[in-house]
């Protein structure tokens, strides 16, 4: 076997030691505001009593680091969320191009991958709820309807008509993209973070991350709302 030595060196921050209360009071602000944009748009949420648990003071026992730790899994479920929204995305295409097993039996392949709302939920509940950190959202708009389970199964795409394969293709590299995003963004979030050497510096790219966040669910919403004012005018 081979063994790896190292020196190492405790580490210490640069700053001695000070109050930063009022930079830790807007770190949670800015936290409190990425809640309230959360539960207003009904997707998974900072529960309101996160500052019971949980706050950007230097202690090392529910402090900075611990908030942290809380937003790296945010991260994480992210992209499990990204991966619902996939499902759900291809399953339109399927009921666009009018595919169904019925019609083509090997259409689809063997059963030992099967996309389950319902597991897809549990798996959330136990990895990302269980800490008491998280709201779960309601029902994610009936994406997955029951009688439609057969539809997110997985697919022979070399099967599929030639515009569906594209339309899926396309739905598949930005799907890629997007999650690459994701975790380059927690890559980076937890490398900068790990090498900052004050807790003013952290409390700064916590804030910066929480104010990211913001932004990122504001567009959302916009755009939501100009896709929900879109389809109410074709009715």
């Amino acid at each position: 076997s081979t063994y790896l030595r190292a020196v190492i060196e405790p580490f210490e921050d640069s700053e001695e030691a000070q109050s930063h209360a009022e930079e830790e009071a807007e770190v949670m602000s800015q936290l409190a505001r990425v809640a309230k944009l959360q539960e207003e748009m009904s997707v998974t949420q900072i529960t309101p009593d996160i500052e019971d648990h949980v706050n950007a003071s230097c202690h090392q026992e529910g402090g900075l680091w611990n908030l942290a730790s809380v937003w790296s899994e945010y991260y994480e479920f992210l992209v499990t969320e990204r991966e619902l929204l996939l499902g759900e995305e291809i399953q339109q295409v399927y009921l666009f191009h009018g595919l169904d097993e019925e019609d083509d039996p090997d259409l689809y392949l063997d059963d030992d991958y099967e996309m389950d709302s319902d597991d897809d939920e549990t798996q959330l509940e136990a990895s990302f709820f269980d800490d008491g950190y998280m709201l779960e959202p309601e029902e994610y708009e009936d994406e997955f309807d029951d009688d439609d389970d057969d539809m997110v199964e997985e697919i022979d795409i070399d099967r599929l008509p030639k515009p569906a394969q594209l339309d899926v293709l396309r739905l598949q590299a930005q799907f890629d993209e997007d999650v690459d995003t994701l975790n380059e963004g927690l890559m980076e979030f937890v490398q900068v973070l790990l090498q900052s050497d004050s807790h003013r510096a952290r409390l700064q790219i916590m804030k910066d991350a929480f104010s990211a966040e913001e932004r990122r669910l504001s567009t959302k919403r916009a755009l939501m709302a100009v896709r929900d004012s879109m389809e109410s005018s074709l009715l």
